[in-house]
């Protein structure tokens, strides 16, 4: 179990900061289900949220404050990926809407998306906040009388001073597939691509690594950051899977040559490649590129139950990999400076038990979850073609 019992005090018109505690760190969580955001029967919807927060509760991780409610990311923040023509036209057909609408084959809008998109967005904004703002590295870690509830008020709460490991934002829609003009992928704002652009201009944060192990690659991301030496984007996903992009020879253009690095794995890869992976290629890059500031798009439909793909990682894989982004961050960039914003999963059980497992990895906590009923032996890992996938992308960017 984690050993949170409660989280920070949440004002009336503050985005509610959860935290899962430890006697050496603490996990800031912020969260935004984007209510005003739905569509009866589509697989990307508020109930994604709704079972994490529901999991970590019966784990004992954290209270239940608000959901929603608080900061909402300004039109300056979000234009520092999307123009204004683009801002303006999603409000524009947000406010014509009388019920949801699909605008392309997947991606839909409703007549509350933008306030509720702009919402999960200004949460992701107030996890680095809760990391890099003033008083950064340190943080209050609660314990009192709110544990175990579900009510929307402030909790009443006694501090104790604890450092900030990471930071998590628990938000829909994901983000990574938005261009700058064009949702995309069921989002509407790219949340990682403005949560990196604000960390620049807010606390001057120079050089940014984006970890992306959602199992689709993050097309949008990649191409606001292609030509940008400052920024290293490394997507680990399943390779010939929409939207088809992520080759591993896809490396970045003109200043921006080599730092991003594409790990495509063959279906029915899961936890042995993905080891691999941050061990050939996610370390060693990071290690060369020294970034001062470390995020992740964090996807788990590569869970093997999700059924938008065919790759077979487990919780516990999935808590390897954060406690690993947890020491590198540390290493690397310091204390409070890892942060993880969700993108996909939609097997919501395992969604659910894979966020509780990597919190657990992000707080420096052993694995503990317990399996998800129904779990099943898993086929063996095709090995000769991770193997080969990860020497052409090793081969490609000298690691």
């Amino acid at each position: 179990m984690l050993q949170s019992r409660c989280c920070h005090r949440v004002g009336p018109d503050a985005q509610a900061l959860r935290s899962v505690a430890t006697r050496a760190s603490t996990v800031i969580c912020t969260v935004s289900a984007a209510q005003a955001h739905s569509k009866a029967g589509h697989p990307e919807c508020p109930e994604r949220v709704e079972a994490i927060t529901e999991a970590l509760d019966a784990a004992g991780a954290i209270a239940l404050v608000r959901d929603g409610g608080g900061r909402r990311a300004s039109e300056h923040e979000l234009g520092l990926v999307h123009p204004p023509g683009y801002l303006s036209a999603v409000r524009a057909t947000c406010d014509k809407l009388k019920e949801s609408t699909l605008v392309d084959d997947s991606t839909y809008l409703a007549p509350g998306s933008y306030d509720a998109c702009a919402q999960s967005v200004g949460a992701a904004l107030s996890m680095l906040d809760g990391l890099l703002g003033e008083g950064h590295g340190a943080g209050g870690a609660f314990s009192g009388s709110g544990a175990g509830g579900g009510g929307g008020g402030d909790v009443e709460a006694t501090a104790e001073v604890q450092g900030h490991a990471a930071g998590f934002a628990l938000v829909r829609p994901p983000g990574h597939h938005v261009l700058p003009g064009r949702p995309m992928g069921f989002g509407v704002f790219n949340t990682i691509a403005v949560a990196v652009q604000y960390a620049r201009q807010r606390y001057g944060i120079e050089k940014v690594l984006v970890v992306d192990f959602d199992v689709h690659h993050g097309n949008g991301t990649q191409e606001v950051f292609y030509e940008d030496p400052h920024v290293l984007y490394i997507s680990v996903h399943q390779a010939g899977l929409w939207p088809y992009t992520g080759k591993a020879r896809e490396t970045g253009s003109g200043e921006g040559r080599g730092t991003t690095i594409n790990v495509p794995l063959p279906g029915g890869s899961g936890d042995a490649a993905l080891k691999q992976a941050f061990q050939r290629v996610i370390r060693p890059a990071a290690e060369r590129f020294r970034p001062e500031l470390v995020l992740s798009s964090a996807g788990f439909d590569a869970h093997w139950r999700d059924p938008l793909a065919g790759m077979q990682l487990t919780p516990q894989g999935y808590h390897w990999l954060c406690l690993q982004l947890r020491e590198l961050s540390l290493r690397l960039a310091g204390p409070g400076r890892l942060g993880l914003v969700l993108e996909g999963g939609y097997d919501r059980p395992s969604l659910a038990e894979s966020v509780v497992a990597s919190l657990e990895g992000l707080a420096g906590l052993p694995y503990t979850s317990v399996p998800t009923p129904g779990a099943r032996d898993l086929y063996e890992e095709p090995a000769r073609r991770v193997e080969a996938a990860i020497q052409e992308v090793c081969r490609l960017h000298g690691l």
